[in-house]
């Protein structure tokens, strides 16, 4: 069977990317003359979701339903919680289909280090950002979601990836933690290597910022012309 390149999947997470880009600018209902802009997709969505999916959803699954609707929408085969082959009770959030019947596994987190509020102002720490990124005391954490998926009993010819969305503001970056996390996932659950990066502001307050990254489990050794950027996929606007 045909394996999954790294360039393919590389073209999935860009779309993955556009949706969650585009999520954003739909996020425009006013509170207190304030959008609500992505950090609040719950306010703007969850009734429309609960509506559609039966589903009362966290930010993560919300965010994993639209972007299943709108990749879907765009013509191309997407599945929202598919379960695990093998492991009872446990679902991926996005299974992505190509042209060549390979498939991406595509697990989504969202973390949260600083952010700008439509009412009381912005949020300048977060004293559970750093536990749910790194896994300690957590399950479903980003660091969890690498182990989750270098252990999945997935097909040999499949990819497998993590998305991070990441609210931070331009004085406190988390670039740093979120590239010792990805490090540690190397050490630990396979070569993972950095694919898509990409960065913007909140329209709602220039200070904060809006990041994308994403890195895949190839579905065949790693190349050397096909290796990792060294800083873990940290560099905003990068590409496969």
């Amino acid at each position: 069977m045909q394996t999954m390149t790294r360039t393919e999947a590389c073209q999935c997470l860009e779309r993955v990317t556009d949706a969650i880009a585009e999520i954003d600018q739909e996020c425009r209902t006013l509170l207190d003359n304030i959008e609500h802009g992505l950090v609040n997709v719950k306010l703007e969505f969850r009734d429309r979701a609960l509506q559609k999916s039966g589903k009362n959803l966290t930010e993560e699954g919300l965010i994993a339903w639209l972007v299943h609707q709108k990749v879907g929408h765009a013509g191309q085969k997407v599945e929202w919680e598919v379960p695990y082959p093998g492991v009872c009770g446990r679902k991926c959030d996005l299974v992505m289909h190509t042209a060549s019947a390979c498939r991406l596994w595509l697990e989504l987190k969202l973390a949260w280090k600083a952010w700008f509020n439509c009412q009381g102002g912005a949020t300048y720490s977060n004293g559970n950002y750093l536990p749910y990124l790194q896994g300690k005391h957590h399950t479903h954490s980003f660091r969890h979601d690498f182990e989750k998926l270098g252990s999945a009993n997935v097909r040999e010819s499949d990819c497998r990836a993590v998305c991070l969305i990441g609210f931070d503001w331009v004085q406190a970056p988390m670039d740093a933690e979120v590239a010792a996390v990805v490090e540690a996932a190397r050490q630990d659950d396979g070569p993972w290597e950095a694919a898509t990066a990409r960065r913007w502001q909140d329209r709602r307050c220039r200070d904060f910022r809006i990041s994308v990254w994403s890195w895949v489990l190839p579905s065949q050794p790693k190349h050397a012309e096909l290796g990792a950027a060294p800083d873990g996929g940290r560099k905003a606007g990068g590409r496969c």
